[in-house]
């Protein structure tokens, strides 16, 4: 492999390493933003296959939905994948009839 081959793998990985930890860091957020619950239940409805839990499979979904839509990896989305992981999330409550969020007592004022 010639240097300059070599330097354009080394960015490459690099950019796939960054791409990985926005994706961590963007999951986290939305697990908390959405309150999501712990488990394991969204390993088989976002998930890719090999995810453990609901914070891995909520990674995996980032990763490949910022991949596939071509969006940057930047905070500048977070709001469209927030959207679109409530209407996942939304629709798997109700077919699935499954609980996958925290629920919030409303009181009335």
């Amino acid at each position: 492999m010639m240097n300059n081959d070599m330097f354009m793998a080394d960015d490459a990985e690099q950019v796939m390493k960054e791409h990985r930890e926005y994706a961590g860091l963007t999951a986290r957020h939305l697990m908390t933003k959405l309150q999501i619950l712990p488990g394991n239940q969204l390993t088989k409805i976002i998930g890719i296959g090999f995810e453990r839990n609901n914070l891995e499979a909520l990674e995996s979904w980032v990763y490949f939905i910022s991949n596939t839509l071509k969006i940057p990896f930047s905070k500048e989305h977070f709001e469209m994948l927030e959207v679109i992981l409530q209407g996942i999330l939304e629709a798997a409550e109700r077919d699935y009839h499954i609980q996958l969020r925290m629920e919030v007592t409303r009181y009335a004022h």
